[in-house]
């Protein structure tokens, strides 16, 4: 009988079909069936911030914003979506070709970016008819980072513009627009 010990060739006979496993499923493009399903629906992206529940953003809302525990500040976005493959799984599985792309950004009254965050290609909560994904980071810029603690003048001040954009693996777009503000009281 053996132990628990595998030979080498057999360590390696094991890795090969993990290997050739995870190839196919990468491989794989989106099932006809969820393109169908997801293409019943116009494709949407509602904004919202949380890392436990989904709180709306409305026009003039303030973004409250965290501080990290590797250094430098950030906003917990969430999002929704319809009319989109969600992938497989949900929440914080493994990548899956399926899964979406969600990017946002904060720009200020001059277009420059001072907050970005992307969810990419993760499988998200939920169907076609209605996906959600909490606790993605958005990090604030460098700049902001050094304003918020003390040094110098911060270029997220007054109102900011919040855009994002979602593409799902069957190519359905969605976007969404939001002027908005910092909350740096924290």
């Amino acid at each position: 009988m053996r132990g628990v010990n595998f030979a080498h060739s057999e360590v390696l006979q094991v890795y090969r079909g993990l290997l050739v496993a995870a190839v196919a499923l990468t491989a794989c493009g989106p099932e006809p069936e969820s393109c169908e399903e997801a293409g019943r629906v116009d494709p949407k992206l509602q904004l919202g911030t949380g890392f436990e529940d989904f709180a709306h953003i409305e026009d003039g809302d303030a973004l409250g914003i965290d501080f990290g525990e590797q250094g430098g500040w950030h906003v917990w976005m969430a999002f929704r979506t319809s009319g989109m493959v969600v992938g497989h799984g949900g929440g914080f599985g493994p990548p899956d070709p399926e899964g979406p792309t969600i990017t946002c950004r904060l720009l200020n009254g001059e277009g420059e970016e001072v907050a970005a965050g992307e969810h990419s290609r993760f499988p998200i909560d939920g169907d076609a008819q209605q996906g959600e994904v909490l606790g993605v980071q958005m990090r604030v810029s460098a700049e902001v980072n050094v304003a918020i603690d003390g040094g110098g003048d911060n270029p997220a001040t007054g109102s900011l513009t919040l855009e994002a954009d979602a593409v799902d693996s069957c190519g359905a777009e969605a976007s969404s627009i939001r002027s908005v503000s910092l909350d740096l009281s924290n």
